[in-house]
């Protein structure tokens, strides 16, 4: 058994197998040093494997008779999910919603309404009218949801057309077909022959025609949803760089990464989640760069949750994750469209959805500390900054619980003037050093949240005005002593420095518990509590990618791990991707010498004329 091996199983979840096999056997995605493509794919149960088989076990369990053991069920014996607009519906109903269409315009409108429960269900909309066309008069209706639609482009587009067959003198006939290719003049529109396809459209937002007579229906694009404009993401604000961030939109946000891969190699798959819900998220990615059995896995995981509604991204981010147990981030959430541009380029995998943050798969630890003003600015300023964000995360875990190990187990670590100095300030405070620590910590936080909860216009000032007021009133009242409040500060500016808002909340948590082990067992107790923290991030995986890859284990990769290398050299895509197109761009010869620039004449070699 390797070292601190039997931490593996107490820190590890039980999850399902990774969901690839390369040449050598080993599961995950980049293992050890496995093919993309070749290779026997070994395909694992599906996600949510407890949700499937407990409630078929108990099932059988029912019909046995007498003791003995239950009948076990495999996962492929068991229905497939049934996925929007069929989720939550009886078996009769889904027997409606699958068969095709009548000719009677009364009996179809009657089953959608009843499907919808109308006139119940006010926001339904049934417009009827007459055709007067060269083959007779026909009646027809536009059904759609009230609100989720455009009403302008129903009139002018919809409604105007057909109205004015009536006016005319030469009649045509009137079809589904012919309305979709001479009488609608908008851009998308495509034809339905099931009742599931027409209900499926309406709760999208679209618009319906229906025609007495004809079997077939017209689905026009008129959504209209409304949505605040594109603005700065408040939470990855950068003084470089782009200002754009997604909002509540998919199409916007689908925009919004097309704006900086103008390729047609982009491709953005469109699915539903959520048996009742509906909600429309988009797999995007560039083909021809990255790894197919990383696609193929994202679009398993989504399609297997079986859930009544999916909710937002960062809700999703729950349902598909490798350790769900595990307070560490292994999806990286996301508000900026230039990141998920840059990340797809990588070889990465992004989910948008109707949602501000998108997030991106695999992610690794180092990942998450980059930011995305690093590739705005000189490579040796963004460095700086990744060392800064690096100590800042490592005051934050660390700078409490030393100050408490080393003033009550090991004082003769400080100097002697700053020991006396320290001595002479606690002298009058009742409390311990570990209770004295965790009680400002819990004030940071409190002041902290309350910051967030109070209305915005004052929120800064009462969180600066409280911070200051707390600290000096604690230390005049002999509470705490005043070297600890720069302890406590310290502590909370390094939170503040971390990009990533999953992995600061993991570390305001996990500080709690440094304190605690430092206020028991002193610095031998830091450095166990370590160990464990360490064994338990190289124990992670994101979607069969370790956490800690590729320097942990390792594998060739570009200068932007931990530093941010010149960009020229920045060659390859992360290998631990396993990418099909390594290569991100050639080598870059940069010129040695200046070139002479000639106002006219002929130029010599090097020269501009």
């Amino acid at each position: 058994m390797p070292l601190f091996g039997f931490l593996r199983g107490i820190f590890r979840p039980k999850c399902p197998a990774e969901f690839s096999s390369g040449n050598r056997g080993r599961p995950g995605l980049p293992g050890a040093r496995e093919d993309v493509v070749p290779g026997e794919q070994v395909e694992r149960p599906p996600f949510p494997l407890g949700e499937i088989v407990k409630p078929a076990s108990r099932f059988y369990r029912s019909l046995r008779k007498g003791t003995g053991r239950a009948r076990h069920v495999e996962p492929r014996n068991l229905e497939p999910p049934h996925l929007s607009p069929f989720g939550g519906m009886t078996p009769q109903e889904r027997e409606v919603l699958a068969s095709n269409l009548t000719k009677s315009l009364d009996e179809n409108l009657k089953i959608v309404m009843d499907i919808f429960h109308a006139p119940r269900n006010a926001d339904l909309i049934v417009r009827k009218f007459d055709i007067r066309a060269k083959n007779g008069t026909k009646e027809a209706a536009l059904v759609f949801i009230s609100g989720l639609v455009e009403e302008t482009t129903i009139r002018r587009d919809l409604l105007g057309p057909l109205m004015k067959i009536n006016l005319t003198k030469h009649k045509v006939n009137v079809s589904i077909e012919e309305a979709c290719r001479r009488l609608v003049p908008e851009l998308q529109v495509k034809t339905g022959r099931t009742f599931s396809e027409v209900v499926g459209a309406a709760v999208e937002g679209k618009t319906v025609l229906l025609i007495d007579g004809d079997t077939g229906a017209l689905i026009v694009e008129t959504r209209s949803v409304e949505h605040r404009s594109v603005e700065e993401s408040p939470n990855e604000a950068v003084i470089r760089g782009p200002h754009a961030g997604f909002v509540e939109n998919i199409r916007t946000n689908v925009s919004l990464v097309r704006q900086h891969i103008a390729t047609p190699q982009l491709v953005s798959e469109y699915m539903y989640v959520g048996a009742r819900a509906h909600d429309p998220i988009a797999l995007v990615y560039i083909e021809g760069i990255v790894n197919p059995k990383l696609v193929e896995e994202v679009r398993r995981r989504i399609l297997n949750v079986r859930a009544d509604s999916a909710g937002t991204i960062p809700q999703l981010v729950h349902l598909i994750e490798d350790h769900p147990n595990n307070p560490f981030p292994t999806i990286q959430l996301t508000e900026r469209p230039d990141k998920v541009a840059s990340m797809i380029l990588e070889g990465h995998v992004a989910v948008i959805g109707n949602s501000p943050a998108a997030m991106v798969l695999p992610s690794t630890l180092w990942g998450l500390m980059h930011s995305s003003e690093d590739h705005y600015i000189h490579f040796i300023p963004a460095s700086f900054l990744r060392f800064i964000r690096w100590g800042a995360l490592f005051a934050t875990f660390y700078a409490s619980a030393f100050y408490v190990a080393v003033v009550t187990y090991h004082p003769e670590m400080i100097p002697t003037q700053l020991l006396f100095a320290i001595a002479s300030s606690r002298e009058p405070i009742p409390f311990p050093t570990g209770i004295e620590v965790f009680f400002m910590e819990i004030a940071l936080e409190l002041i902290r949240e309350a910051g967030i909860r109070i209305p915005t216009i004052i929120g800064p000032t009462i969180g600066i005005v409280g911070a200051v007021i707390l600290g000096q009133a604690a230390v005049a009242a002999n509470i705490v002593s005043p070297i600890l409040v720069v302890v406590i500060a310290i502590s909370g500016l390094g939170s503040f420095a971390i990009p990533n808002y999953d992995l600061v909340l993991v570390a305001r948590i996990l500080k709690f518990i440094m304190i605690l082990v430092a206020a028991v067992l002193g610095i031998p107790g830091l450095t166990m509590a370590t160990v464990v923290l360490v064994t338990n991030l190289f124990s992670l995986r994101s979607f069969g990618v370790p956490l800690t890859a590729p320097v942990l284990p390792w594998s060739r990769h570009n200068p932007d791990i931990l530093i941010h290398g010149p960009w020229y050299s920045v060659e390859t895509r992360p290998q631990n991707l396993r990418p099909l197109d390594a290569k991100s761009r050639t080598r870059l010869h940069r010129l040695k010498t200046p070139v002479k620039v000639r106002s006219g004449g002929h130029g010599r070699d090097g020269d501009l004329t």
